[in-house]
């Protein structure tokens, strides 16, 4: 297996690429010059955000101040997808770590890894800049919360006879 650490990144960024409905994301760490790009499924860094901030409600506030937000540096291509995510905070240290695992397929014999260190005020940066990347997607179906199409959808509630009324 291989495994990338980066045991105080410099930078942590959420990112999409693409029109709402088909956007690709992607999280990117830096540390010392070395940059990595991973592709992540929306769902996964909702779920990112939502434990991040779970896991930082009992703490003192952090200020957050512009310095601690990080955007992506570059629309770099994927290194490759990640199929699991690990959270951890480590008290002592007041350090968040992140531990990133390729999907894995059936032909893969060495997924790839990474493991992440990031600052609280790091942590929490980016849980706010994946709400508000999430915000900016497709405004969700307010019978189901499936996402609306520009043309709409066939809402699951009305059991697929009718569009749903807005």
């Amino acid at each position: 297996m291989t495994v990338e650490e980066f045991d105080a990144a410099e930078r942590l960024a959420v990112g999409a690429f693409g029109d709402p409905g088909q956007r690709v994301f992607v999280l990117q760490v830096e540390q010392g010059g070395r940059v990595l790009t991973v592709k992540v499924e929306k769902r996964q860094v909702a779920e990112l955000a939502t434990h991040l901030t779970s896991a930082m409600a009992d703490r003192p506030p952090v200020e957050l101040g512009p310095s601690v937000a990080a955007r992506l540096t570059s629309e770099a291509e994927p290194a490759w997808v990640v199929g699991a995510m690990h959270l951890a905070y480590d008290g002592a240290t007041e350090r968040v770590s992140l531990v990133l695992e390729e999907f894995q397929s059936e032909e893969d014999d060495e997924p790839a890894s990474a493991r992440i260190s990031v600052s609280v005020a790091q942590a929490l940066a980016l849980a706010t800049e994946i709400a508000d990347l999430v915000a900016a997607g497709r405004p969700p179906c307010p019978h189901c919360g499936y996402p609306l199409d520009p043309t709409g959808h066939v809402c699951p509630k009305s059991n697929g006879h009718r569009p749903p009324k807005l």
